[in-house]
């Protein structure tokens, strides 16, 4: 039984990566059950557990638009989140046949194309990324701990008024990567490759069912637990909601 959370309205992203965390590590301590989480995050830059937020992110417009930076606890590169954007995070058992990290991308990254055929668009796995006729329209990224897994990305719904270019450094010509670089590509979304725009409710529907048909178990919704909201209200208050932690 694969569990569901799914709350597709746009909330804080400091509360909604301090969910992440609560929820892979109760996992790995066997106090949550697998689980499948498609969210929706308000207007933030996501960085990767391993950059410079200063080397990755325009720090003075970012504070002028007030956009809020976020660290995350997998790695790869910064990413633009804002609520045209559908996220999902697979949260999984360690198992022998996602042992490599490209199994854990390959893994989700099927369900994903399966899911998007349904509404035919055919895609492309590249490493992390997914792409569409060359654009870029949804990213993975992984965390792995004792005996769990997180793989989790976005998928682009609809372009935002802000422009991720203006806000993303390694979209410029002098970009200067610390540690983990970002690697920017063209992007596009699902409403200028569909015409009508299914519901976002439909979509994250299909990606619930193809992501359950890979895994081979059914769903079951139910609500984060007393102890996940516990663990997430103190990751709020003594990381994610801190400077130190995101900058």
């Amino acid at each position: 039984m694969l569990r569901i959370l799914s709350d597709l309205k746009p909330h804080c992203p400091l509360w909604n990566l301090s969910v992440e965390e609560a929820i892979f590590t109760g996992l790995s301590a066997q106090l949550s059950p697998e689980t499948l989480r498609i969210w929706c995050n308000d207007r933030a830059v996501v960085i990767g557990r391993s950059q410079s937020a200063q080397r990755e992110v325009s720090l003075e417009r970012a504070m002028m638009l007030k956009i809020p930076i976020v660290r995350r606890i997998s790695g790869g590169g910064a990413v633009y989140h804002y609520p045209g954007n559908l996220n999902y995070s697979l949260f999984l058992k360690r198992r022998m046949s996602l042992m490599a990290v490209s199994d854990g991308f390959l893994f989700l990254g099927q369900a994903v194309i399966a899911a998007m055929k349904r509404l035919d668009i055919e895609l492309q796995l590249k490493e992390n990324s997914l792409f569409v006729a060359g654009k870029k329209i949804a990213g993975l990224a992984q965390a792995r701990r004792k005996e769990a897994l997180l793989i989790h990305g976005t998928l682009l719904i609809r372009p935002d008024k802000i422009d991720m270019k203006h806000l993303l450094l390694a979209m410029g010509n002098n970009y200067l990567p610390s540690r983990v670089p970002s690697h920017p590509a063209l992007v596009t979304s699902l409403m200028t490759e569909i015409t009508p725009l299914p519901p976002v409710d439909s979509i994250a529907e299909l990606l619930c069912e193809e992501i359950c048909q890979q895994i081979g178990v059914a769903a079951q919704h139910a609500p984060l637990s007393d102890g996940e909201l516990a663990r997430a209200e103190q990751l709020l208050r003594t990381k994610y909601g801190s400077a130190t932690w995101n900058l």
